[in-house]
């Protein structure tokens, strides 16, 4: 028996800490279920998406159509009647326990909707520089686009049109402009600086490059002699983050992919919103010769990456593997490191016959063209407070993704398996495809879209 008998399969339901009634759901055919728990032992690989208890009030306005409390006592309703406004209005939110029989069920008026926005700008200081974040960029345009809204794509907040809401784009250390005003909206992009900030800590090289130095965040240049002395302290440095950027952002209507990232920014003021999914995508599909296993990688030409782990897990299963490695515009001193790690990789793994490397300036098209026959995507990054766009981008090749467990992982939702436990077996048997919870339908929210 349906537990929501009449509600939609894609109806949005937010189901609070009873993790069995959200497997029911998912097993029912509901397509977005969310489940609010204190309990870290959930499965990884999930259509549910798990969040913390606590993430209640940091949901967009409007987010849910059906809202499950089953464990409230009779005088415990009113009052959740009332919070349930705050995760969105609901059509239905369901008060009973569950028990062999369809549940109660309350029925809230939804709320007179704010007027549709005929247009949108984003702003985005990267524009030009070949980084993660202006690809980033690029595609919400798209995803506005394919709603029929006029999208004006800028890099400073001056050019934006008067007329339409604005999505400010904002990575620490990257972005020139840090926004204050209430009207605007911002994405709080920390994945980067995070990585950054890791990898320099890792290698206590990056910091004295004149270069390299002026991307860095100012917080960091100021600390530079301890920083290469201990690495860690950089790590404490960047979870401690600039409270000063913290107030500033917090006027702003703030925009954070994960609760982890807002707490250990120390933002308590935000909404949630996931990384997007990116959009359906036109690319020439090679011909798969045949089912036979065949590995991806792709990204930036960083260490972070650990492509030459992918590469060893290769030659030990015996399998082709196919790492499409891109490069930065970003600074001359990045890209030269990066097109030395990847001379690297092509001088040690190329001789072996079955691992092709290619390095360059790659379109979104071109890298999911190369890696349009494979069966497999593999990931090996460093752990990092941020989460991965990378992730979201190859899902349009519907293949499965797997990663070694990591943050980032973790949020996307992905297969996790440590690469020294990946057998041919283990990817014979994992051929599903991963789904994910697309931050975009989290904007429209947001934007009254």
């Amino acid at each position: 028996m349906s537990l929501l008998a009449g509600v939609p399969k894609d109806a949005h339901v937010l189901v609070f800490r009873d993790a069995e009634i959200a497997r029911a759901l998912s097993e029912q055919g509901y397509r977005h279920v969310y489940c609010l728990t204190d309990d870290d032992d959930q499965p990884r690989q999930t259509q549910i998406k798990y969040y913390p208890y606590s993430l209640d009030t940091h949901f967009p306005d409007d987010m849910f159509e059906v809202v499950i409390n089953p464990s409230l006592m009779n005088e415990e309703r009113a009052r959740f009647l009332e919070e349930s406004h705050r995760v969105g209005a609901p059509l239905a939110v369901i008060l009973a326990p569950l028990s062999g029989k369809e549940m109660e069920a309350t029925v809230v008026e939804k709320e007179t909707r704010k007027v549709r926005p005929k247009g949108v700008n984003i702003v985005c200081n990267s524009l030009g520089k070949a980084e993660g974040i202006e690809e980033y960029s690029k595609n919400l345009k798209m995803r506005f686009e394919e709603l029929g809204l006029e999208v004006r794509l800028v890099r400073k907040l001056r050019e934006a049109d008067p007329r339409y809401p604005t999505i400010f784009e904002f990575e620490p250390g990257i972005a020139t402009e840090t926004p204050s005003d209430p009207s605007f909206i911002v994405e709080a992009h920390f994945t980067n600086h995070a990585l950054l900030l890791t990898k320099a800590a890792r290698q206590a090289r990056l910091a004295f490059e004149a270069d390299g130095a002026r991307y860095l965040p100012a917080l960091a240049r100021r600390h530079a002699k301890q920083f290469a002395l201990n690495p860690g302290y950089y790590i404490e440095l960047l979870k401690r983050n600039d409270p000063k950027i913290n107030r500033k952002l917090e006027k702003c209507k703030l925009l954070v992919r994960h609760p982890d990232l807002a707490r250990k920014s120390g933002i308590e003021r935000y909404t949630l919103m996931p990384h997007i999914a990116y959009p359906e995508m036109d690319f020439n599909r090679k011909d798969r010769k045949s089912n036979q296993i065949r590995l991806g990688s792709f990204g930036f030409a960083v260490e972070s990456k650990n492509f030459e782990r992918i590469c060893d897990l290769a030659i030990r299963l015996g399998v082709d593997l196919t790492l499409v490695l891109s490069l930065s515009r970003i600074s001359r001193s990045v890209n030269l490191k990066q097109r030395d790690y990847a001379r690297w990789l092509t001088a040690r793994y190329r001789p072996q016959g079955n691992i092709r490397i290619m390095t360059g300036y790659f379109t979104q098209e071109e890298v999911l063209h190369e890696l349009s026959d494979c069966t497999h995507i593999i990931s090996a990054q460093d752990d990092a407070v941020g989460v991965s766009g990378s992730m979201r981008f190859v899902m349009r090749l519907g293949v499965p993704i797997v990663s070694v467990d990591n943050f980032q992982a973790r949020e996307a939702q992905v297969y996790i398996r440590d690469l020294n436990e990946i057998t041919r077996e283990y990817l014979e048997k994992t051929r599903e495809p991963t789904s994910l919870d697309d931050g975009f339908f989290y904007l429209r929210k947001v934007l009254n879209l």
